[in-house]
């Protein structure tokens, strides 16, 4: 009887060695082998102050209540203690055996840390870091899977459900007809109590690009669904395990599209692009050059990404824009970037809240932004009779500017290329701003002149559909001559490499002396190149030699008809 008896279990030792084994993806020492320590439970963990260290081997038990199966989460897990409902998230470095229903130990010490992630409680390693799973989160896995607590939207946002597994009844997403992403994109959508919908009670349920649900047509009728509940600073969210625990009667389907809408504006000043205008273009349309633009401010984009309809206290980077000045609609918008300067002290909603609903005239390039269509680097606006920035058009003379870029808050879309930079120079071309005056300075003298090369070259700028374009620009020259030493050059074929493309030299009308600090108008014809895109240069060359390095400084580009 003790022969068989030993048997069994010499069997029932390799049976879980094997089943384990092939939940393991690495090797976990014997957990004889980990000291215990200190037990804590997860409340004495969360009673503990910010960036709390283990000075002593410790260790904590739980519940693994959300894997990495779905794809919605990466490198963590939730754990969670059967029975007084607290829970904590593990951030790893690695993706976890972990599943679950497991039952694990994670083993603490000084390498450890209690460090909640803008409210969100977390064990991390001691600089924030995911933790190294191997030898530190032990696994037992006896799948035995926490029931979730039944709650309200309401009774999440009392703060007493963080990190905990939670199911929702009787609830519906605001938004229909759509995917849980956007692609390409983490995602927000938005849940409410579906028996008072028009409640402020709906909040985020955020969803990474990589679940494996993530371009699936959402749910249209109310329902019920399981869910971590999470936080992210003062916005509480849900976080869905899997589409399986989603029980709604109706999902929504694909919608046809819905034909663009005819343009208005053509992006002149004298025809600006409308916010409608700039949806039907798209993202595939957005090139970076800059155009006019003029519609109503309608609210901002807040720091959850989410549209707001209204003044606010604290955004003050970006507003949104809307043909419809009363839409409360996110798709009916393009959102605005404010860089730093004058046009963002002079619009954003913060400090001129007035500006809501008042038709704005700007400029700016026309990029993505929030993953929209959108307008960035506005480097001039009239609103209200008021103007901020630098107007490109000189107040409305001058022809339709096809490219411009001020420099007023950096380089804009131009890049640098160094072919000659000595060691002794961090830099030739950079980016200045002095007693209020904003552009690009290219200088190779540090306490000596040294031979350097380096160009400063435009994004492309489309000219196929014009007959004829000038570049203008303003320019100060000192230290120096720019006979040989500073040139403007266009290409047709520049791909990122200045060698490896065809440069012309353009002629200007004229040229600073090179003694002060000046700027004048420079002017070239660009007709040769018309029907063509084209990349413009600013060629800076020096020798070693005392006054062969002059110093260049260069602002308010514009090309136009």
């Amino acid at each position: 009887m003790k022969k068989l008896f030993k048997t069994s279990l010499i069997l029932l030792s390799l049976l879980s060695v094997i089943f384990t084994s092939c939940r393991k993806e690495y090797e976990v020492p014997p957990i004889s082998e980990v000291p215990v320590g200190k037990v804590l439970t997860i409340d004495d963990i969360l009673a503990m102050p910010a960036k709390t260290t283990f000075d002593t081997i410790s260790s904590v038990f739980g519940i693994v209540t959300a894997d990495e199966q779905s794809g919605n989460l990466y490198k963590a897990i939730f754990i969670q203690d059967r029975a007084t409902g607290k829970a904590i998230e593990l951030k790893l470095n690695t993706s976890s055996a972990a599943r679950i229903g497991d039952s694990v130990r994670v083993c603490l010490d000084s390498t450890i840390m209690y460090n909640p992630y803008y409210n969100l409680p977390q064990l991390t390693d001691s600089k924030g870091n995911g933790i190294n799973p191997d030898g530190r989160l032990l696994i037992y896995p006896y799948n035995d899977p926490i029931e979730p607590k039944v709650v309200t939207i309401a009774d999440i946002k009392s703060g007493d459900y963080i990190a905990a597994l939670v199911k929702l009844d009787s609830v519906e997403f605001v938004e229909k007809n759509t995917t849980f992403c956007d692609p390409g994109e983490t995602t927000n959508r938005h849940l409410v109590d579906a028996t008072n919908p028009s409640s402020d009670e709906n909040f985020v349920v955020r969803t990474s690009n990589y679940a494996n649900f993530a371009y699936d047509y959402m749910p249209i009728s109310k329902g019920s669904l399981v869910a971590i509940a999470s936080i992210y600073k003062s916005t509480y969210q849900l976080t869905i395990r899997s589409k399986s625990e989603m029980e709604f009667a109706e999902w929504g389907a694909p919608v046809p599209p819905t034909p663009p809408t005819p343009m208005v504006g053509d992006g002149s000043r004298e025809n600006p692009y409308k916010a409608n205008d700039i949806i039907t273009l798209g993202i595939e349309n957005s090139d970076g050059n800059k155009y006019w633009v003029k519609d109503y401010i309608v609210g901002y984009v807040d720091g959850d990404y989410v549209y707001q309809f209204g003044s606010n206290t604290d955004v003050k980077t970006n507003i949104i824009l809307s043909s419809n000045v009363n839409t409360s609609d996110a798709t009916e918008c393009i959102p605005i970037q404010l860089p730093s300067g004058a046009v963002r002290e002079g619009l954003n909603l913060s400090t001129n809240p007035g500006n809501l609903h008042q038709e704005v005239l700007l400029y700016g390039t026309l990029e993505k932004y929030f993953q929209v269509p959108a307008v960035k680097n506005v480097s001039y606006a009239e609103i209200n009779g008021n103007s901020f920035g630098s107007d490109p058009g000189g107040g409305g003379g001058g022809g339709h500017v096809i490219f411009s870029e001020t420099f007023a808050s950096g380089q804009g879309n131009f890049t640098i290329q160094n072919v000659n930079l000595p060691s002794q120079l961090s830099n030739v071309w950079k980016h200045t701003t002095y007693q209020g005056n904003s552009y690009m300075k290219a200088s190779a003298y540090v306490s000596q002149c040294y031979a350097a090369e380096s160009w400063l070259v435009s994004p492309a700028i489309n000219l196929s559909a014009k007959g004829t374009a000038t570049l203008k620009f303003e320019h100060a020259i000192n230290k120096g001559s720019a006979n040989g030493r500073l040139f403007v050059m266009v290409s047709t074929n520049y791909s990122g490499d200045v060698n490896a493309a065809s440069w012309t030299e353009l002629v200007l009308d004229g040229w600073p002396a090179g003694n002060n600090w000046t700027f004048m108008n420079s002017s070239a014809d660009l007709a040769a190149f018309a029907g063509q895109k084209v990349y413009i240069a600013f060629k800076y060359t020096s020798e070693a030699v005392d006054g062969s390095c002059p110093t260049w400084e260069v602002k308010n580009f514009v090309v136009e008809e």
